[in-house]
């Protein structure tokens, strides 16, 4: 095997390796507090009752390597609407494209991700806090 093949190979698998870890530490940060009494963002703790929290993320990709050709990449932009609520204990989360606003409201694509009445796992507004907070990476 050349000795590049086999550098890339090594790098790769401690690249894996170092993913999974942060992984693993990320959730047990998020499972040893998952009120989120300790994570910033304290108007966002999870409430006791039902709730419904809406939020608008817009963002942009901007990469400074130029392509094969010596071109720069496009920016790559998106507006998404995320949905999340608790209601008789079950919870839900919901994130679709944010296409434009009307006078009527918001016209928003198709679900990219759509979980409902989910009663196990972490709750929407704990792992927002905590991809906020830094914690989840």
């Amino acid at each position: 095997m050349p000795r590049d093949t086999h550098t890339r190979q090594h790098q790769a698998y401690h690249r894996a390796r170092e993913i999974a870890s942060a992984t693993a530490d990320a959730t047990d940060r998020l499972t040893a507090d998952p009120s989120g009494a300790g994570s910033p963002f304290p108007e966002l703790a999870d409430p006791p009752g039902d709730y419904e929290l809406s939020v608008w993320v817009t963002f942009n990709l901007d990469r400074y390597d130029r392509d094969d050709h010596g071109d720069w990449p496009p920016v790559i932009a998106g507006n998404y609407a995320l949905a999340c609520g608790r209601e008789h204990g079950l919870w839900r989360l919901t994130t679709r494209p944010w296409l434009a606003h009307r006078d009527v409201g918001d016209l928003l694509g198709e679900p990219v991700i759509t979980l409902s009445d989910q009663d196990t796992g972490l709750q929407p507004l704990t792992v927002l806090r905590a991809l906020l907070g830094g914690r989840l990476t």
